[in-house]
């Protein structure tokens, strides 16, 4: 046979190929080694992890992300990456609203994490409220902390809602007390209560699904989550995911992208400054 002068691992001379790439027009990820190989396309799917640089940042002041028509109604799961300034002041970081005009909030209450769910008219119908980990201990400032709500509302506004879960660092709590937000105000917005309480810090990878995220499902966000890394959200399965805001990665001021459904976002009383290289790890 001819004598082969390529080393093991080396690739061809002037070869145009990156190193480790797979074969050309190959429909698996990587893993197809060459085009004639036998065995070469080893059905390696690819990585569930994704690049996360950027987040966005509020003042406490008059910033907010509008993100349009979302609809709340039905099962639901939400989460966020929060990192606030004041874990004393009272802030929203998320308040949606069903089409039913039932409310959903999440901020900071008494330093807690508070999720609020009223009806129509304002009146509480389901209340949590929740110590950081351990609950024994306080939230801090300048600390990233991952925040997972699932919640279910009535279809017609006379049903009560009703938060199913509340994760604080993956951990899951169930504890409910008498402290609430309210609102009968119409809106979807990121980053305040309607016009007041607004969010005096960061946040990170928003996302919506049209189902309730069981813990595991949870763990996986959770645990993939590293420096400059995060998880690709649209491969948690069954995926459902209806929203999803990546908060500053591939987004253009003003726009925030909803990389999984059509309600992109609009950063109002802030500037291109706001996106910023600061996310969890």
């Amino acid at each position: 046979m001819p004598d082969n002068t390529i080393n093991w691992g080396q690739g061809t001379v002037n070869s145009t190929n990156d190193w480790g790439g797979a074969k050309a027009n190959s429909a698996n990820s990587f893993g197809a080694v060459y085009d004639s190989s036998p065995s070469g396309d080893t059905d390696i799917v690819g990585s569930t992890i994704i690049p996360n640089n950027k987040s966005i940042n509020f003042d406490g002041v008059d910033d907010y992300i509008d993100t349009g028509d979302i609809d709340i109604t039905g099962t639901k799961t939400i989460s966020f990456w929060i990192k606030t300034n004041d874990v004393t002041k009272t802030q929203v970081f998320y308040h949606g609203q069903s089409v039913s005009n039932d409310n959903l909030i999440l901020g900071f209450y008494n330093s807690k994490i508070l999720a609020s769910v009223s009806n129509a008219s304002g009146t509480p119908q389901n209340i949590m409220n929740v110590n950081a980990l351990p609950l024994s201990g306080s939230f801090l400032n300048n600390t990233w902390y991952h925040i997972v709500l699932t919640k279910s509302f009535g279809d017609n506004g006379n049903n009560n809602g009703q938060i199913t879960a509340l994760y604080v660092n993956n951990y899951e709590n169930k504890n409910q007390t008498g402290n609430r937000f309210a609102s009968n105000n119409q809106v979807n917005v990121i980053g305040k209560l309607d016009s007041s309480s607004y969010f005096d810090g960061s946040i990170d990878e928003v996302a919506i699904w049209d189902t309730a995220l069981t813990s595991t499902q949870v763990s996986e966000i959770y645990n993939a989550t590293g420096t400059n890394t995060t998880k690709d959200l649209s491969t948690i399965e069954p995926s459902n995911l209806k929203d999803w805001y990546r908060m500053g990665d591939g987004d253009t001021f003003p726009t925030v992208t909803d990389n999984a459904g059509s309600n992109d976002g609009t950063m109002t009383n802030m500037d291109s400054s706001d996106i910023v290289n600061d996310t969890p790890s």
